[in-house]
């Protein structure tokens, strides 16, 4: 009974010491409801709620309606719009990507010319290098070399569906800046096709 008592006590403590802690729930209110509004307790202090913003969930980088593009670029710089396919299930918006000349910004615009959605892409026809194993230098080493696609690249690009979209711009880029929603930015238009029946 005496190896029994010491423990019990010792439990008995601990509720006691984490009773007096937490202190009661106002009268007006349920477990439920302090525990819903993000209010935090604390001995002697009163219950207030943490303010919530409420774009934060307009501005959640997830969608869960897309259209995937498949566009066909030729050798003279020509891009026509070969599909359209549309995609449902849990899309993550990329990353930004650092804006470099030569990349594509894809912009969906709606009939007045307003932008709707936005991407950057690297060029599917950019130089790029690669270490050719078949080319070596002095020192026996692989050789970098430039390679350019030939013929047709094809390319796809995926947005975010929205509603009132009429027109996919592709511009190649010209500059590292990024323009305003209410202006194109610097680059030639490579294409500007019309996604109305």
């Amino acid at each position: 009974m005496r190896r029994i008592l010491p423990p019990v006590l010792l439990l008995l403590l601990l509720l006691a010491l984490a009773r007096w802690a937490v202190p009661p729930l106002p009268p007006d209110s349920s477990p439920e409801e302090a525990a819903g509004s993000g209010a935090v307790a604390l001995p002697g202090k009163s219950v207030e709620p943490v303010a919530t913003n409420p774009t934060d969930e307009d501005e959640t980088p997830f969608y869960t309606q897309a259209r995937a593009y498949r566009m066909v670029l030729d050798e003279s710089g020509r891009c026509v719009l070969e599909t359209v396919e549309e995609l449902t299930g849990d899309f993550r918006r990329p990353r930004a990507m650092k804006r470099l000349p030569g990349m594509f910004c894809c912009r969906l615009l709606d009939a007045a010319g307003r932008l709707l959605e936005q991407t950057t892409m690297e060029a599917p026809d950019q130089v790029c290098v690669v270490l050719d194993p078949m080319v070596l230098d002095d020192t026996g080493s692989a050789k970098p070399t430039r390679m350019t696609p030939e013929g047709p690249v094809v390319f796809q690009v995926r947005l975010p569906k929205v509603e009132g979209a009429e027109v996919l711009e592709i511009i190649r880029l010209a500059g590292t800046g990024s323009a305003t929603a209410n202006e194109r930015p610097l680059g030639q238009l490579v294409a500007s096709l019309s996604l109305t029946p």
